[in-house]
């Protein structure tokens, strides 16, 4: 493909260009397509625009590594970087693209590289980029990244690491706790029936989690069986995970706008406490792009099992179909509270019981399981002589290879651009 059709630019912008005031006169400017204008104006850019790198120097190691694996295609001048749909997941492309393309063209316009994202259509899913320069073409390969991160963060989380309370003592418990509860409570106002869990989904959060993909799936679990390979799972040799679930809490501060009621834990032993928080930490440190806490300085997992959620109110709940960007976030807006004074005044020193943990879940969120359980995606058995022979195996021989450095990283794979075709932007 030739570099003059490369830069190639829309209709709308032919005949809607960027009008400038310049001295009182009014004067249009049209986009530039010819070829060596285009690669003078990107190697201006590159020299004067100080927001940018202007040299090597200014690259990370990372960076630099790539830059010197780059090569120019001699048909058209041109670098090419193509990002793999593992490092970027093609549910975030709407919100990298923007409105209208509005983000994608800012980045171009600031880089003077050429973003291509794939049609919905196309079994390729990796963004290409060019450009005449390979600095810019750099830099405009870290406002991508960048702007990956950002929309992760913006995303509602999908998955979530739990223990979960399997026990059937502890969920005929709860349903005692439900009944008693409207029985006494019945015309509070907000309260209904629907806003209580569901007794085979209780569980205790650890991290809730944004994941996209199966090899995102397999990097959150390896992420979680390293928390144990220090040493962690001797914890585990002191006996089973003791609990016991008494008394009542609030999330907000007034019992009577209350969105989550919750039982509290009582982890006697701390055991539970600390095999929490060193997960949560893990997850913050070793895999942030995943994590959806943003809480980085909290001390403590805050240990607590979800009993009755204004979320889950008939209308307003969500489904796994139902699992797209924008309805959790217009579902999450529209949630009613319910008064818990009297709730919190009755039975606000509960006691479920105690319970068992003996299993860590990486669960799906607003789905259901053959068991009635959130749907698992990977799930880590406590068994402290088989985690610790599982770890031991896993570093000798090296056979659990859940992802690779070409496979999951933020390394893209730089190519020669020498394709005839380019596909086009969304």
């Amino acid at each position: 493909m030739s570099a003059a059709n490369f830069f190639d630019f829309s209709d709308k912008e032919v005949m809607l260009p960027q009008i400038k005031e310049i001295n009182g006169m009014y004067y249009r400017f049209h986009p530039v397509t010819e070829a060596k204008d285009v690669e003078k104006e990107s190697a201006s850019r590159a020299r004067n625009v100080t927001s940018l790198a202007e040299s090597e120097a200014d690259l990370s190691s990372e960076e630099r590594d790539i830059l010197r694996r780059l090569r120019k295609d001699p048909k058209d001048n041109t670098y090419r970087i193509v990002l793999t749909k593992e490092n970027i997941p093609s549910i975030l492309f709407p919100m990298m693209i923007g409105k209208g393309g509005q983000a994608k063209r800012s980045i171009e316009d600031e880089t003077k590289a050429r973003i291509v994202f794939p049609r919905d259509q196309e079994k390729n899913t990796s963004i290409e980029i060019y450009s005449y320069d390979s600095i810019q073409l750099i830099m405009c390969r870290r406002k991508l990244l960048q702007s990956a991160h950002n929309a992760r963060m913006r995303v509602p989380f999908t998955h979530f690491a739990c223990f979960p309370v399997l026990s059937d003592a502890t969920a005929a418990s709860f349903n005692r706790f439900r009944d008693d509860v409207m029985k006494k409570c019945g015309g509070t106002r907000g309260l209904s029936t629907d806003l209580f869990q569901t007794s085979n989904k209780l569980h205790l959060t650890i991290s809730t989690l944004a994941l996209f993909s199966p090899p995102e799936y397999d990097l959150a679990f390896e992420t979680l069986q390293n928390c144990f390979a220090d040493e962690l799972w001797e914890l585990l040799d002191q006996g089973p995970l003791r609990c016991r679930l008494r008394g009542l809490e609030i999330m907000n501060d007034d019992p009577a706008e209350v969105d989550v009621l919750y039982a509290k834990v009582v982890d006697p032993t701390d055991r539970l406490q600390t095999i929490a928080d060193q997960i949560y930490e893990n997850y913050m440190h070793s895999e942030p792009r995943f994590s959806q806490d943003k809480f980085d300085g909290l001390k403590h997992v805050k240990l607590h099992v979800t009993l009755i959620n204004s979320r889950y109110r008939k209308g307003t709940e969500l489904g796994e179909d139902d699992l797209d960007l924008l309805s959790v976030a217009a579902k999450a807006t529209a949630r009613k509270t319910f008064d818990a004074s009297s709730i919190l005044q009755h039975f606000g020193q509960y006691d479920f019981g105690e319970c068992v943990v003996n299993e860590i879940h990486i669960s799906q969120r607003f789905s259901t399981g053959e068991n009635g359980f959130y749907k698992c995606k990977r799930k880590l058995i406590l068994d402290p002589k088989a985690l610790k022979n599982h770890l031991q195996q896993r570093d000798a021989t090296s056979t659990v290879k859940i992802s690779s450095d070409r496979m999951y990283n933020d390394e893209p794979t730089c190519e020669v651009g020498n394709d005839d075709e380019f596909a086009d932007e969304r």
